[in-house]
């Protein structure tokens, strides 16, 4: 069950851009968080927010 969550999905987007932003800027490789951080977008985007972490599996095998 992805809907019983301890911390929805919506809840790790904000600080995992935050420091994919904050390891650019410092000259860092960011690589593995913009990947994340745009896994996170496309799932909340696909609606999944607000279920747990795991979600972005339903992301993944709604794709076309």
């Amino acid at each position: 069950r992805f809907d019983d969550t301890e911390a929805a999905l919506k809840t790790y987007a904000a600080p995992i851009s935050a420091w994919a932003s904050e390891r650019r800027e410092r000259g860092d490789n960011a690589e593995f968080l913009d990947f994340f951080d745009g896994v996170l977008s496309r799932s909340i985007e696909s609606g999944y927010g607000d279920e747990e972490l795991s979600a972005v599996i339903k992301m993944w095998r709604n794709r076309p």
